[in-house]
C-alpha cells in the first residue's frame, strides 16, 4: 500500500500526507469488506478513487466491492477496462479474469462464463476454486438444457420440474434464475397456447363434420331429384322415340339432300328422315310463296345440321330479304336470323370440300383413278341429272340442278389429266371465306342462282322461261319465329 501511495504522491510516506490519508482508507476497505459492509466498502474505495483514479489495484478493489455488492453490469465493465491495460502480472489478469467470469455467471451468460472458467483452469489446473465454479456451473447450464429440450417436445410438467431444481442450484444469481424463471413461465403459456389450439381444432373439426352432414344431406336429396329427373327424361324419350319411329316416312320424291361427301359420316345421323321431309316441306312451301321466312329458315336450319352450309346462308339471306322482314323486322325476329346466318358462314370458312369430295372421293390426289372418278360421276349425275328431277317441285329442282351443275364441273377438271395435275399440284379447294356463296364461283363464273341477289333478277340456269325467286304476287305473313 505504501508503494501504491508512493506511486501515486510521487514523494516519500512521509513527507506526504495525503498518502497517508490513502493508505488509511485502504485499510479501511479491507475491513468493511472483511466485515461484509459491502455498500461502505463501496462507498470508501470510490472515495479514494476521486483522488487516484489511474490506480490499477485500487480498481481492482473496486471490482471486489462491486462483486459482493452485486453490481455485475459495472464490474463486468470495469474488469473490461483492466483487461485492456498493459504490463499486467499474470496474478493480476487471472484475478481479473476470474472476476469478469463471476460477472458473466451473474448476468446469465452461462456458456460464456464456462469458457472463462476453462481458460482459467489452463492456466492454473489446481486452482479450486475455479473447479468448484465451473462444475456448478456446467451442471446449472446441463439443467437448463435438459428442460429446453423437454420443453421443446412439449412435455411441459418435467420440463417445470427441471427448471424448479435448476432454481435451488444458485439462488443468488439473478441472472441465471431470471432465465429459468423466464423458461417456466414459457412452459405455462405454451401449454395454455396448446390447450386453446386444441379446443379450437375440436371445435373447428366439430363444425366441419356439421357441414358434411348438411351437405350429405343436400346432395342425397339432389341424387334423389337427379334420379326422378333422370327416370322422368328416360320414360319422355322412349315416348318420343315411340311416336318418332311412328312417324318415320322414309321415302321421299326428292333424292337425298346430303352432300355426297356427308353421305358416309351421317350413316349415324339421329332423325335423318325427318330433316328431309322437313326439307320437302319447305320446297313445297317456297314453291308456293316464295317469300315463305318460316319455311326458309326451317331448311336453312335443316341444311346446317346435313352441313350443307351454302345452301343454308342462300336461304337466311333470302329471309332477311323478303318484305315481311323488312317492313317489321322485330315482329319476324330478324335478329336472330342474322345470328344463325354468321354462324353458318363462320363453319362455312371451316370447312373446306374440293372436287374430290364432291364426287364423294374421300381420298383424293394421286390414289384416286380414273375410273373412280367416272363411276363416281356416274353415280351422281344419274341421282341428280334434270330429266330426273321433272316431277319435283321448283325449289327441289333448282337446289338438285346446283348440285349437278356442281358434280359436272369437278368432273370436267378431274377427268381432264392436263386440268387435274394442275389442280393437283395448286391444291385449289373451295372457296369459303367471303360468307357468301363461293362455291358457284369456284365451279364456274359463269352460273349463279338467281336468287343470290335479290334484287338482281336474271334467268332460270337450266330453264331460261322461269322467272326469279321473288317474282310472286301472294305473299303471307310471318309474323313471329
Amino acid at each position: 500500500l505504501l508503494e501504491e501511495a508512493e506511486t501515486i504522491s510521487g514523494s516519500s510516506l512521509e513527507d506526504t500526507p495525503k498518502a497517508r490519508k490513502l493508505c488509511d482508507s485502504v485499510r479501511l476497505f479491507d475491513q468493511l469488506l472483511a466485515n461484509g459492509e459491502a455498500d461502505r466498502a463501496l462507498a470508501c474505495i470510490r472515495s479514494v478513487l476521486t483522488e487516484c483514479s489511474d490506480g490499477t489495484h485500487l480498481k481492482l478493489k473496486l471490482c471486489r466491492a462491486l462483486l459482493a455488492c452485486g453490481r455485475h453490469d459495472e464490474l463486468f465493465k470495469t474488469c473490461t477496462d483492466l483487461q485492456a491495460k498493459k504490463d499486467l502480472s499474470e496474478q493480476f489478469k487471472s484475478e481479473v479474469e476470474h472476476m469478469l467470469a463471476k460477472a458473466l455467471t451473474h448476468k446469465g451468460k452461462i456458456v460464456e462464463a464456462i469458457t472463462r472458467f476453462r481458460e482459467l483452469l489452463r492456466k492454473d489446473p489446481d486452482n479450486a476454486e475455479y473447479q468448484s465454479d465451473c462444475k456448478k456451473l456446467k451442471a446449472m447450464y446441463a439443467k437448463l438444457q435438459e428442460g429446453d429440450q423437454l420443453l421443446s417436445k412439449t412435455n411441459f410438467s418435467q420440463a417445470r420440474s427441471l427448471y424448479t431444481e435448476a432454481l435451488d442450484m444458485d439462488p443468488t444469481n439473478d441472472g441465471f434464475t431470471a432465465t429459468i424463471l423466464s423458461r417456466r413461465a414459457e412452459t405455462f403459456h405454451k401449454q395454455r397456447e396448446e390447450v386453446s389450439s386444441c379446443t379450437e381444432s375440436l371445435n373447428k373439426a366439430e363444425k366441419e363434420v356439421e357441414q358434411a352432414q348438411k351437405e350429405l344431406e343436400l346432395a342425397k336429396m339432389r341424387l334423389e331429384r337427379a334420379q326422378q329427373r333422370l327416370k322422368d327424361s328416360r320414360a319422355s324419350n322412349e315416348r318420343v322415340l315411340k311416336s318418332f319411329r311412328q312417324d318415320e316416312c322414309p321415302t321421299s320424291d326428292a333424292p337425298d339432300p346430303t352432300s355426297p361427301y356427308f353421305e358416309t359420316k351421317s350413316k349415324d345421323f339421329v332423325g335423318k328422315w325427318a330433316i328431309f321431309k322437313a326439307i320437302d316441306d319447305s320446297c313445297n312451301a317456297l314453291d308456293r310463296d316464295s317469300f315463305c321466312v318460316r319455311a326458309l329458315v326451317c331448311r336453312a336450319r335443316c341444311y346446317v345440321l346435313i352441313e350443307e352450309f351454302s345452301e343454308a346462308i342462300l336461304d337466311y339471306e333470302r329471309a332477311l330479304a323478303s318484305p315481311q322482314v323488312n317492313e317489321n323486322p322485330l315482329a319476324v325476329n330478324s335478329i336472330c336470323i342474322k345470328e344463325e346466318l354468321r354462324v353458318a358462314q363462320q363453319k362455312q370458312n371451316s370447312a373446306k370440300i374440293d372436287h374430290y369430295q364432291a364426287l364423294g372421293l374421300r381420298q383424293g390426289g394421286s390414289n384416286v383413278t380414273a375410273d373412280d372418278i367416272k363411276k363416281a360421276y356416274r353415280k351422281l349425275a344419274i341421282k341428280y341429272h334434270p330429266d330426273k328431277l321433272g316431277h319435283l317441285g321448283g325449289e327441289a329442282r333448282e337446289r338438285m340442278e346446283r348440285k349437278f351443275k356442281q358434280i359436272t364441273e369437278a368432273n370436267a377438271i378431274l377427268s381432264n389429266p392436263t386440268e387435274r395435275r394442275m389442280y393437283d399440284i395448286k391444291n385449289t379447294s373451295y372457296s369459303r371465306s367471303s360468307g357468301r356463296y363461293n362455291d358457284y364461283a369456284y365451279f364456274g363464273s359463269s352460273y349463279r342462282p338467281s336468287h343470290h341477289n335479290p334484287y338482281a333478277g336474271g334467268g332460270y340456269p337450266f330453264n331460261s322461261s322461269r322467272s326469279s325467286f321473288f317474282n310472286h304476287d301472294d305473299d303471307d305473313e310471318y309474323d313471329s319465329m
